[in-house]
């Protein structure tokens, strides 16, 4: 299929270049709205290191390989391709061309804008992985001494509440959600991903007024949440890469907060769990599991027992400082 030059545009993350390609406007549209809610710069197009292809209808094929289950859908692995089928639609590459990642959307899914973000989300993880980036969920914060920290956790585990009482004290911050980890650097580099944070205003009412211009629309795939425009408010605390020397597992508690150490072993077990695509993407599992593992070598590691202590105003900023961040 030869595409209109209209409807071709590049992104550019840690010195690679995303060539993002569709076969219809709207498709186009909504790929480059995705992903100008992340961190990605722009890029020249005939310089592409990997190309994002997006069309519609997804191309039906038979399964073989392995074949297990994802949030939202099923993943086929054999020799010839991987083959992500995410509500009704479908994210594949294949070897003969593994810098190429196709994604076609079911005419179901498109009418859907949530299951939309969950194709897309599993798109640009595959492009990213395709580059030996490997994205993270997680927080990353800057201590006033320098200290790169990496919270990681699930949703729910407090990492977007922490991250904005830290920046309320005077941390600087990459971002409150998620990370790309660059395999090709030692000491490991994790840079920013995710531009906007996703907030309960209740939550952080002591922190950001309801009423800021700041606050933006619901989450699709969590409408108790907001988005928050972060770099409005904060935008001389935004650091756009760091080596990180601390890991933190945030587990919400009733009692007062702790920490326990963890060693370099069980922050790795910690870490798989937050990145299930290192196992079922056989490609890049091993590039993938190494670039952890780096990453739980390079740094101290700590499960954080978080109760409500923590919320007091400037109580998490104290806490940590003068138990990991130095």
């Amino acid at each position: 299929m030869t595409v209109a030059q209209s409807l071709e545009s590049a992104f550019s993350i840690c010195g690679k270049v995303i060539r993002v390609e569709a076969s219809e406007a709207a498709l186009f549209d909504a790929a480059c709205r995705f992903l100008s809610g992340f961190h990605f710069g722009e890029g020249a197009p005939d310089a592409a290191d990997v190309v994002l292809h997006v069309d519609r209808d997804p191309p039906r094929s038979p399964l073989q390989g392995t074949t297990f289950s994802l949030p939202h859908g099923t993943a086929h692995h054999s020799p010839e391709q991987l083959r992500l089928e995410v509500c009704g639609s479908v994210v594949c590459t294949h070897s003969a061309k593994p810098s190429v990642v196709r994604v076609s959307f079911a005419e179901e899914t498109r009418t859907r804008p949530g299951s939309m973000i969950n194709v897309f989300s599993y798109a640009m993880q595959l492009v990213l992985r395709r580059l030996l980036l490997f994205d993270l969920h997680a927080a990353v914060v800057v201590s006033p001494a320098g200290t790169g920290v990496v919270i990681v956790g699930g949703s729910g585990a407090g990492k977007s509440t922490l991250t904005l009482n830290l920046i309320a004290s005077g941390w600087r911050y990459l971002t409150d959600d998620m990370v790309v980890l660059d395999a090709a650097r030692a000491p490991v580099a994790a840079q920013a991903l995710r531009r906007l944070f996703a907030l309960r205003r209740n939550e952080v009412a002591h922190l950001i007024d309801e009423t800021s211009a700041a606050w933006g629309t619901p989450v699709l795939s969590d409408p108790t949440k907001n988005r928050l425009d972060a770099f409005s408010l904060f935008g001389d605390r935004f650091v756009p890469e760091i080596a990180p020397r601390r890991l933190l597992f945030p587990h919400l508690a009733a009692g007062a907060s702790r920490l326990e150490p963890l060693g370099s072993d069980a922050a790795m077990v910690e870490l798989l769990k937050a990145s299930p695509w290192a196992v079922y993407d056989e490609t890049t599992a091993g590039a993938h599991v190494r670039c952890l593992a780096a990453l739980a070598a390079q740094c101290d590691s700590y499960r954080l027992v978080a109760g409500p202590d923590l919320l007091e105003p400037g109580a998490a900023a104290a806490f940590l400082e003068a138990k990991v961040a130095a």
